[in-house]
């Protein structure tokens, strides 16, 4: 059974996602008969996990194989993004309590959630950029898993610099950032919008620039640097920001708190998830390496910083 949607999500998925509500049923039983041949891989299957990922797909069934695939299989070859996800772990307690992330309560004009990057009180030496992503990534996963809304319209990611430390910009390298947007380009099931950047130093730039040459897909397409609110505005009204920045889409410091106890109140789902990917013996044909799905040799190291 799947989680009944207003008609306004409906009348989007039938006609964005080419979702036919009589054959929903019918498409999940595709995906979960195919994945009864996919040895190598060990996914949550429930109804409304495989919708998600139909819905993330327009419900093409060959893309939705793709991307469950891909999605399943970085869970084994990326495990600085995804093990250890405990979220009582100092490291990320850390994040927590700096007020990393958050989705604003209300969606844009479009529908379309907003999830804001806040790297203000972030530290480069005790919150490496790596575990940064790896909260982000167990924020993405709660979406996933019971906010249709984000499923359906989509998702905004706002990344605010302002004060975020300059020393982040020496974490980044070629192997690093090309995970990251590829897994985002090929793995999750989520239409990203936009990718906006605001009050970005000059000399964090770069990273902005080097990102978007290393991938050419829509995500990478769709990210864009502001050097003035002005244009940020005709993007994300500032109504729509959170009171700091002038709007009256929450207060930061309560959807600090707000996040901080979601997060928190999924441990044993993220505990339990770490079963949850590809078993690369188990795979037919050849093994997956990190060349065949980023196009790069080895895995990321964190980088010394002096």
């Amino acid at each position: 059974m799947v989680r009944e949607i207003s008609s306004e999500l409906k009348a989007e998925a039938i006609e964005k996602l080419n979702e036919i509500p009589e054959r929903i049923q019918q498409d999940i039983n595709n995906i979960r008969e195919w994945l009864k041949k996919q040895p190598h891989l060990c996914v949550r299957d429930d109804d409304q996990s495989l919708l998600s990922f139909l819905r993330g797909c327009k419900h093409s069934l060959q893309i939705t194989k793709n991307k469950l695939d891909f999605f399943y299989t970085a869970k084994t070859l990326v495990p600085e993004f995804y093990g250890g996800r405990d979220p009582f772990l100092p490291e990320i307690q850390a994040i927590l309590n700096a007020g990393f992330l958050c989705v604003l309560p209300q969606a844009d004009d479009h529908g379309a959630k907003i999830l804001l990057w806040n790297m203000s009180e972030c530290n480069p030496d005790t919150m490496p950029y790596v575990t940064l992503v790896k909260v982000c990534t167990m924020l993405i996963d709660i979406l996933l898993n019971e906010d249709d809304n984000a499923i359906i319209f989509g998702l905004n990611i706002w990344i605010d610099l302002k004060n975020c430390p300059i020393k982040y910009g020496s974490q980044f390298s070629p192997s690093f950032v090309k995970k990251h947007l590829e897994i985002t380009e090929k793995g999750l099931p989520l239409r990203i919008k936009g990718l906006h950047i605001t009050n970005c130093h000059p000399l964090l730039e770069f990273a902005y620039y080097f990102s978007k040459s290393l991938c050419n897909g829509k995500v990478t397409k769709r990210m864009h640097l502001y050097q003035d609110y002005n244009k940020f505005h005709s993007v994300i009204p500032q109504r729509l920001l959170p009171e700091e920045y002038g709007g009256n889409n929450g207060s930061l410091k309560n959807l600090k708190n707000v996040w901080k106890e979601k997060i928190e109140s999924y441990r044993e789902w993220f505990l339990q998830d770490s079963k949850y990917k590809s078993n690369e013996n188990l795979r037919p044909g050849k093994q997956k390496t990190m060349s065949d799905m980023f196009g790069i040799e080895g895995s990321f190291r964190k980088l010394t910083v002096d």
